[in-house]
């Protein structure tokens, strides 16, 4: 199936103002499209949604409304969407605002280093909320301020992730580390379940319970971010990495890549080389544009 995938730091709005630094793009901007012109579509960046005023459609779980619609009257709204997720997140109308936060791909390697991101569209929770809040005035204390409130921004939607994994069994936690330690190993379920003292039904269950994913999985994605980190890293070529990676060939390779990230894997090397050669902080302000899909 082919995907609409956006641009770096590319919605569907008039954009009123964007601050740059190589790692994050912030724009404040309006809606311009209806919301039956806005079509299923991906980004291959991991972007934040701050809508402050209007009517919004998302699936990000926790949005209040069965349709998965919430209204600013109640307050301002928060949205995280993973790399690669298909949806259809708008506005119901074309009268709101709203502020998006896009994170480089080379942000998203470093960050994987020391957080866990969720892997799913998600509500973070009332400290990403302030810190997404605190990024509208940003621009005035320069781009150190702008990457803080950003990196915060971060580390508070990795934090409610983490307070799942707190609750979490020490044995399940060892499980999880299995996997993290040797992603391209080919362990099966049992032998995971038997070294941590449990029945494999049991371990499947709880893994998805509290990570939100079979353990199969979980054990994908760590390959395929290892994949990526390669690919932005350096030049090897995509059958060696599909080896390097638990892949038995390049075409199965390239395929659970494009799923994962909406864009084959040569198109990600190409956008993580441009990315890497932005400059240091750009700030601007234009007039409005139209961002179509």
């Amino acid at each position: 199936m082919t995907r609409n995938v956006f641009e770096h730091d590319q919605f569907l709005g008039a954009r009123q103002t964007t601050w740059r630094t190589s790692e994050f793009s912030v724009s404040q901007l309006v809606p311009t499209v209806p919301e039956d012109g806005v079509v299923e579509h991906a980004h291959a960046e991991a972007h934040f949604v701050l809508v402050l005023e209007g009517d919004y459609v998302s699936s990000a779980r926790g949005l209040a409304g069965a349709n998965k619609v919430s209204s600013t009257r109640a307050g301002p709204i928060l949205v995280y969407n993973p790399p690669g997720t298909l949806h259809r997140d708008r506005f119901r109308s074309e009268s709101g605002r709203f502020v998006t936060v896009s994170l480089s791909l080379a942000a998203q390697r470093g960050l994987e280093e020391v957080l866990i991101l969720p892997d799913y569209a998600m509500t973070p929770g009332p400290a990403a909320l302030q810190a997404a809040l605190r990024l509208i005035h940003a621009d005035d204390d320069g781009a150190l301020a702008l990457e803080s409130h950003c990196v915060e921004l971060m580390t508070a939607t990795a934090t409610r992730y983490e307070e799942v994994c707190e609750q979490a069994p020490r044995w399940l936690l060892r499980a999880r580390d299995c996997l993290n330690d040797d992603p391209e190993s080919s362990f099966a379920l049992a032998e995971i379940a038997h070294a941590c003292g449990v029945h494999p039904v049991h371990l499947a269950r709880a893994f998805r319970r509290h990570f939100g994913c079979s353990p199969g999985a979980y054990r994908r994605r760590l390959r395929l971010n290892r994949a990526a980190a390669m690919l932005t890293a350096d030049s090897a070529d995509m059958s060696e990495i599909a080896i390097r990676c638990g892949y038995f060939d390049q075409a199965h390779f390239s395929r659970a890549f494009t799923e994962a990230f909406g864009l084959p894997p040569g198109s990600y090397r190409q956008r993580a080389k441009s990315a890497q050669r932005l400059p240091g902080s750009i700030r601007t302000r234009s007039t409005p544009v139209s961002y179509a899909q």
